[in-house]
């Protein structure tokens, strides 16, 4: 440097400069020294204006200068300073080294050290800036594993570069490799396998950081598995060799989280030919990509893979190979492509072969399964086929192609599998909407075709399925296909003959849960609208319950024959035709024969000379005109399907004047004796007149002009709508009228106008007929009533029984007039029939002309009766005068078996109110007689006697008593009703009578009641022994026992006028233990405020063992009168009263009682006699075991010698009574009535056995 300070600007200066300078001096380099650009760069990078060098020494040819210096803050640093002036521009560079001693950390956190830093600074003149670089060496960890780097500064703001690249370093630790990574431990990504510090070397070490902001942004770690043996994986079945591991950790000090990964890059080899492999971590997958000049057979690749071959494959050479596995799944998948034709057979082949397989090797053995891709062309259409892949390899590949060629198709049949003999509806008739391929690793092409044709003039889907299957010679055929309809599948029949052009197909019910198919089916598939529109006049639940379909047709003459077998009907036959140019369609649904031996009360009569049924019932629907000629000709179609399938089939009508749009049913009727009769009735809504000339047995039958009209809604079979054919012929004692054929409303009815003629004797038989639903045909046999008329001489009958239904099933009642001159009998009667058992009751009535007899009992009517297998339910006394077989026999009644608005009300009666139920075991007789007592009293007494499951005896009756008689207005009118019965299984024998409602003495306001009863218990009845006499009730005190008669008081109530009332009764009453009897009398007059009455009367009671009596006797009159006083804002009412009367009660003994006297104002009572006597003084044991039970029986016959008497509570009764049969021992039961005698046991029912 010049003395006045000139700055150096270029390279000579430089020169001169260093003249001045003496080796081994020092010297400080300062930025002010020159004036250059490049050079005052250098010293803004260092971060200081000068360099103080100690010991240098010069260079004057290359302008260096070197020397020790303090550089980064580090004393003893070498320094070498470069001066260049390329493009005249003086250059300044600069090398240095740091002491060795020297140790420096860019990054706190990380365990690294950099020793041995030597740099250098250099320009790039083209950009102009200054890079600064360095190498050091790095120790890692705490073993200070020595990795020797370079490091690239950067000329502008961003992260430094440290790398280096190295061979031989020594084995690795997980220290140090975490250490490496940025305190990561990357090798957790690994497999473990994979960890082998033994085989572990550092190849490659890269680090970016900013040592001004303290950061790390990205960390390489490059280790190379350095194991001669190469890396096996799952169970050692595969071997990979020259693994190398590329570790790359991101952000391992920065603001954004840590994440790292490895790469690896290795070896495999597949039959001798290795392939480069790749993988990835933490994903643990392994992949690799055969080479595009690689060859490979794929049977070493599936070898390889332990994958089988799929059978029958060829071979070949593949072009593509790809693969990934997956270490921790255990699994791996590969996909091989073949772009080599492989042949099938001859000019056979498949293109474009591609698997895609994946396999399992967790277990022992590999399992596999993927896709098979291959394609196949039929003429100049190419379609995929695809297929499942397993371990047992590829079963079937799978493809399909929409609007194949039919003509493409059979050609390739033809040229490629030798396939010719095709059915001509195939070649010709069928269009294909979507053809499906199969092929098999057994060589077996199956075309599944989904074909649209036309059958009878409609679009129809069918199927045609053609299966190639190879013998090895060559390739054999099988056909099979159907037809949908309605969703279901009618197959195929290929039986006839290829050169027939004709389609056959069947359809079989597929059981529960089966769709299955109905006329509308059949007719919108293979119909047309106005036969669609026909189907409507049939009830839409129509269920033919099809079991099978079948059906041929012929393209060639337009014609189809459909037959099908009805579960519910017969057989149905549909055909359609093709009529010069219009389709014609007819539908036929056959009924099954009907047996008419079922009918009611003839058929098996009528059926047992000869046939007796309705053959070729059917329902006939024909879309449109078919003349006779056409008839016949469907009508020999028909007998080849009936002669094809072995079944009798229903034929159209073979009729001159052909047939018309029409729904119709017809049939047969056929009898003994030749009689055969065709019956039509037209379905439609439309009149239609038609009319035939019938034959039978070569008779003549009349021709009759017949009408049907429109159904009602009655869901009855009717009869007014009716097809009536005459007959007008007799079988046996069968008379046949005529025949009929109705429908309504759903139902079909089959109508006989039949009757029995006997002689003199006519029975009609009214509504005979045999009907069905049309939803599912189930005939039902009817009688709905028969008509009996007699009549011959003097004697006549008519009569008439009537169906009504009950809950034990039909039942036929009715009611019939017998007249024999001027006798006259009317009966009635019901019959049924109840699970084979006949039923029957009949009950006559005769009232004209009287029997006669003696004036006490002149006899006026009989009545008899009797019921097999019926039950007859008697009323109670209340129910007698209402009784159907009681009532009306006596004046003030009105019969039921009398003439008036309805004759069968008693009979009705009898069957609504079920009063003779079935009862299949339970008979009974009855016999009445009406009789006249000296004109004075008219009764009628009826005799019941049932028997059978129980036996009952009964007798019912009425009798009234009018004074004086024939007078419209009598004094006296009484009507008594009467009700006994014996019931020995019950042990009862009742007495009843009771004066009805409508009794009253000398005015009809003044009524009569009372009532009579007497009871006995005996036998088995938990009361036997007791007994019960009773006239009008019971004593006021007295408490009958609750199954003891209750019976009006016998008496009178008469309102004599608006004011006067007067009223009384008395009663009587006999038991066991007591006799009472009493009455009274009461009467009111009331006019206005004013009111007065009196009262007498008087109640006995005597009972014995303990005696006692007791009675109470009183009168009493009396007077009021109600006084209203009128307020200003109220009215009050205040009625005084003035009384008089007397009470008087005695009991005893001893005579005891009191008597009371009541006046207006005060009343008293006067005590006489013993008090105490008022209630009965119990009685000692020996008294009452003497009066009430049977003598002892000698000692010999005591239970076990013991005690005479033994009491037994409820609990042991029945024990007692088990042991008494063995030893003959006598038992009494008595009911202990409260206050009769002491309580010895504390239970009321005792039983004594001695």
């Amino acid at each position: 440097m010049s003395k006045d300070d000139t700055k150096i600007t270029d390279l000579a200066g430089v020169k001169e400069w260093l003249k001045t300078l003496q080796p081994n001096d020092s010297v400080v380099v300062t930025k002010d020294m020159f004036d250059a650009t490049f050079v005052n760069q250098l010293f803004s990078t260092l971060g200081q204006s000068s360099i103080s060098l100690t010991n240098i020494s010069i260079d004057q040819d290359d302008t260096v200068l070197s020397g020790l210096a303090t550089l980064l803050g580090n004393d003893g640093t070498t320094v070498k300073l470069v001066f260049t002036e390329p493009d005249k521009d003086l250059i300044l560079e600069m090398d240095f080294q740091l002491a060795s001693d020297v140790q420096w950390k860019l990054i706190d956190s990380f365990d690294l050290a950099f020793t041995q830093l030597g740099g250098s600074v250099t320009i790039n003149t083209e950009l102009k800036v200054l890079s600064l670089s360095f190498s050091t060496t790095i120790e890692a960890g705490a073993a200070k594993y020595q990795i020797p780097v370079t490091l690239q500064i950067p000329s502008f703001k961003g992260d430094w570069i440290l790398s280096g690249s190295f061979d031989g370093l020594g084995s690795l630790s997980q220290e140090v490799v975490s250490a490496m990574a940025g305190n990561n431990d990357i090798l957790s990504i690994l497999p473990a396998d994979l960890i082998n510090f033994s085989y572990l070397q550092l190849k490659e070490f890269q680090m970016s950081f900013n040592p001004s902001e303290k950061t790390c942004s990205f960390i390489k770690v490059y280790i190379a598995y350095a194991n001669p043996d190469g890396w096996k994986i799952f169970s050692d079945q595969f071997l990979f060799t020259g693994i190398e591991l590329d570790f790359d950790i991101f952000n391992p000090k920065n603001t954004l989280p840590t994440s790292y990964q490895a790469k690896l890059i290795g070896n495999f080899s597949v039959a001798g030919v290795p392939i480069e492999v790749g993988g990835l971590f933490p994903d643990k997958a392994i992949f690799a990509q055969l080479q595009p000049e690689a060859e490979m057979n794929i049977t070493h690749v599936l070898e390889t893979f332990g994958v089988p071959l799929p059978s029958g494959f060829p071979e070949i050479n593949i072009s593509t190979l790809n693969f990934v596995m997956y270490i921790d799944d255990k699994s791996f998948e590969f996909e091989i492509a073949i772009t080599d034709q492989v042949i099938i057979y001859d000019q056979l082949a498949l293109d474009n072969f591609y698997f895609q397989i994946q396999v399992d090797a967790s277990g022992s053995k590999l399992a596999a399964n993927g896709v098979l891709n291959t394609q196949f062309s039929i003429g100049e259409t190419t379609m995929a086929l695809a297929g499942n892949y397993d371990s047992d390899g590829v079963s079937t590949l799978y493809g399909e192609v929409d609007n194949l060629n039919i003509s493409a198709l059979l050609n390739d049949l033809a040229t490629k599998f030798g396939i010719t003999d095709m059915p001509d509806f195939i070649k010709t008739e069928i269009v294909l909407n979507k053809t499906t391929v199969l092929y098999s690793t057994d060589k077996t092409f199956k075309f599944y075709c989904e074909a649209a044709t036309q059958i009878s003039g409609n679009d129809v889907t069918c199927y045609v399925n053609i299966s190639a299957t190879n013998d090895g010679s060559g390739y054999t055929k099988e056909l099979t296909g159907g037809v949908i309809v309605n969703d279901q599948y009618f197959e195929i029949d290929f039986t006839s003959s290829p050169t027939e052009n004709i389609l056959m197909a069947s359809w079989q019910d597929k059981g529960e849960g089966s769709k299955g198919l109905n006329l509308a089916d059949i007719a919108s598939v293979f119909g047309n609208e106005d036969l669609v529109n026909l189907l409507k006049e049939i009830p839409e639940d129509v269920d033919l319950a099809l079991t099978s379909v079948s059906f041929t047709y012929s393209f060639t003459d337009s014609e189809l024959v459909l037959t099908a077998v009805s579960q519910n009907f017969g057989n149905v036959v549909f055909v359609a035709s093709k009529i010069d140019t219009v389709w014609v369609y007819a539908l036929m649904v056959g009924v099954k024969e009907i047996d008419l031996t079922k009918l009611p009360l003839i058929g098996e009569e009528v059926g047992a000379l000869g046939k007796f049924s309705i053959d070729d019932l059917k329902i006939l629907i024909s879309s449109g005109v078919i003349s006779q000629d056409n008839i016949k000709k469907i009508n020999i179609l028909i007998a080849a399907a009936a002669k094809k399938i072995g079944k009798t089939l229903p034929t159209l009508p073979d009729k001159k004047e052909g047939l018309v749009k029409c729904v119709d049913l017809s049939m047969t009727f056929n009898a003994p004796a030749g009689i055969s009769v065709p019956v039509e009735l037209s379905m439609g809504k439309t009149t239609t007149q038609s009319a035939y000339m019938l034959q039978a047995s070569g008779n003549d039958f009349m021709t009759t002009s017949l009408t049907t009209t429109t159904a009602t809604t009655n869901s009855k079979v009717a009869t007014d709508n009716a097809t009536w054919i005459n007959i007008q012929k007799a079988i046996g004692p069968v008379y046949m009228d005529k025949v009929g054929l109705s429908y309504q409303s759903g139902t079909l009815g089959v109508l006989f106008s039949f009757s029995l003629k006997l002689g003199a004797l006519t029975i009609t038989l009214d509504g005979l007929m045999v009907g069905s639903p049309l939803s599912k045909f189930s005939p039902v046999f009817d009688l709905s009533g028969l008509g009996i008329t007699f009549n011959t001489g003097p004697v006549a009958i008519s009569g008439g029984f009537i169906k009504t239904e009950s809950d034990t099933g039909p039942m036929y009642n009715g009611q019939a007039l017998i007249k024999a001159g001027s006798f006259a009998l009317s009966a009635m009667g019901s019959y049924a029939k109840v699970n084979g058992e006949t039923s029957l009751f009949i009950f006559a009535m005769m009232t004209n002309p009287p029997l006669g007899g003696p004036p006490y009992f002149f006899v006026t009517g009989a009545a008899a009766g009797f019921g097999y297998n019926r039950g007859l339910k008697l009323p109670n006394i209340d129910g007698v005068p209402s009784f159907p077989l009681t009532t009306g026999f006596v004046p003030g009644q009105k019969s039921l078996f009398s003439d008036g608005e309805d004759p069968n009300k008693a009979l009705s009666v009898l069957v609504s109110q079920n009063i003779v139920p079935v009862q299949i075991g339970q008979n009974w007789l009855a016999a009445g007689v009406q009789f006249t007592s000296f004109e004075m009293l008219k009764s009628y007494a009826l005799v019941v006697v049932e028997f059978g499951t129980t036996l009952e005896i009964a007798l019912l009756g009425m009798t009234t008593a009018s004074v004086p008689t024939g007078d419209p207005n009598p004094l006296l009118f009484a009507q008594l009703a009467l009700d006994v019965k014996i019931l020995p299984d019950d042990g009862l024998i009742s007495v009843e009578a009771k004066l009805a409602s409508s009794s009253y003495l000398l005015d009809k306001s003044c009524h009569l009641t009372g009532g009579f009863a007497m009871y006995i218990w005996f036998g088995n009845n938990e009361n036997a022994g007791d007994f019960v006499v009773t006239l009008g009730g019971y004593h006021p005190s007295f408490k009958p026992p609750t199954y003891y008669p209750k019976v009006p008081l016998l008496g009178f109530n008469w309102v004599v006028s608006s004011e006067l009332t007067i009223k009384g009764g008395m009663y009587f009453a006999l038991t066991p233990t007591c006799l009472m009897a009493g009455g009274s009398l009461a009467a009111t007059w009331q006019s206005g405020n004013l009111k007065a009455w009196f009262i007498i009367g008087a109640d006995f009671l005597i009972s014995w063992k303990p005696y006692h009596y007791e009675a109470h006797l009183y009168l009493s009159f009396g007077v009021s009168y109600t006084f209203n006083i009128d307020l200003l804002f109220t009215t009050i009412s205040k009625t005084i009263s003035v009384s008089l009367g007397a009470d008087l009660s005695i009991w005893g003994p001893s005579f005891s009682g009191t008597a009371s006297i009541h006046l207006w104002i005060i009343s008293f009572t006067v005590d006489f006699g013993d008090a105490s006597s008022q209630k009965p003084k119990p009685i000692n044991w020996s008294d009452f075991e003497q009066s009430f039970f049977p003598n002892t029986p000698p000692a010999t016959q005591s239970v076990q010698g013991t005690n005479r008497s033994v009491f037994a509570s409820r609990r042991s009764k029945q024990m007692l009574r088990n042991d008494i049969g063995a030893v003959n021992k006598n038992v009494s039961t008595s009911k202990v009535l409260n206050g009769l005698v002491k309580n010895l046991l504390p239970v009321p029912e005792t039983t004594i056995l001695e």
